[in-house]
């Protein structure tokens, strides 16, 4: 569903630096899970890869993360997020700035979603992983390009939700679709991807497919059979909800039988609007 041909280009980019690691490791329900994960891939020889190109991320900017978020509350998790450093730098607890506790309230920013210092270059971080991570398909440089960072899907326009503060997902398909005619989201995390549905569920332009577990009380509760995209983006959005206990064969056979039927689909409606 490209608008140029990369076929031939068997580059895979892979987004990281040691920076991008220690940035992201600041999540508190992360650990060191980025470390780890930088461990095992180079023990196991990802890096020295002839195949791969390491591409450190460019950061993101303001501009960008209001490609998909708002103002009030990309403010309010900067501003946030500097209270917390200038807190911890100081021997007396100050005042809060007013209205601060409230805001994050209605922005989501408590519980799972916590409030952290660097907070705001975190999610500068993400969402530039990403944005590296779509130049690289843009330019045509790589045919697979990953961040393996990346994927907050929960995160709405206005709200963190789900241990997510940026959805940089949305983000970079928002750059695709700049530049391709159409983009192809597929979502195997066991929690249904709500903030990316949400954001393209009226739009054919972004095919939306997820594969994930639909129970009652499992969050976050969307993601119904029935959820097929409204308006100009009518059938263009696919939930594959599935109860918990679905075996290996089970999951793999649907996924398989799904996504070749998606992508065929596309590919011959692309085709037949080609001049």
């Amino acid at each position: 569903l490209k608008m140029h041909n990369v076929a031939g280009c068997e580059k895979v980019v892979l987004v990281c630096s040691e920076e991008y690691v220690r940035i992201l490791d600041r999540h508190p329900a992360h650990g060191n899970r980025m470390k780890l994960w930088e461990s095992l891939s180079r023990s196991y020889g990802l890096f020295e890869s002839h195949r791969i190109q390491v591409v450190p991320p460019v950061e993101a900017t303001r501009e960008d993360l209001l490609l998909f978020h708002t103002d009030e509350y990309v403010d309010c998790a900067r501003d946030a997020s500097s209270s917390l450093s200038q807190d911890e730098t100081k021997q007396s607890q100050p005042e809060k700035p007013e209205g601060l506790s409230s805001a994050k309230k209605e922005f989501g920013l408590l519980d799972d979603c916590a409030v952290f210092n660097g907070l705001y270059s975190y999610m500068l971080a993400v969402a530039g992983g990403t944005i590296t991570a779509a130049q690289a398909l843009i330019k045509g440089t790589a045919r697979i390009s990953i961040n393996w960072s990346g994927g907050r899907h929960h995160s709405m326009p206005g709200m963190a939700s789900g241990f997510c503060y940026v959805n940089d997902i949305c983000i970079g398909i928002m750059k695709l679709c700049d530049n391709f005619n159409r983009v192809l989201y597929v979502d195997i995390d066991v929690h249904h991807g709500d903030g990316v549905e949400q954001a393209f569920y009226y739009s054919d332009e972004v095919f939306t497919l997820s594969f994930h577990r639909y129970d009652k009380g499992f969050f976050p509760q969307t993601g119904r059979i029935m959820g097929v995209g409204e308006g100009d983006g009518k059938f263009f959005n696919l939930n594959v909800p599935l109860k918990e206990g679905a075996t290996d064969k089970q999951y793999t056979t649907l996924f398989t039988k799904i996504f070749n039927a998606v992508t065929n689909r596309l590919f011959l409606d692309y085709s037949q609007h080609q001049p």
